[in-house]
């Protein structure tokens, strides 16, 4: 699964949700395309968003942080 903008942009505040890539690089775009977002389209409600990359099983765990 290639990870979307619009996947991004729908987790909630405080919401962690995984991702299973297609491969090692595409859990890196994902990561690439979470950074974008967070610069220039991020939703009301969020401060940041995070991310941890499992490369061994291809998947990306994002998490939207509230505003405090």
């Amino acid at each position: 699964m290639n990870v979307t903008v619009k996947d991004i942009k729908a987790i909630k505040p405080g919401q962690t949700k995984p991702f299973l890539c297609e491969s090692e690089k595409a859990c890196k775009n994902a990561g690439t395309l979470v950074s974008i977002v967070q610069r220039t389209d991020k939703p009301d409600g969020i401060s940041h968003y995070t991310r941890k990359i499992d490369y061994d099983q291809k998947i990306i765990n994002i998490t939207a942080h509230p505003i405090k």
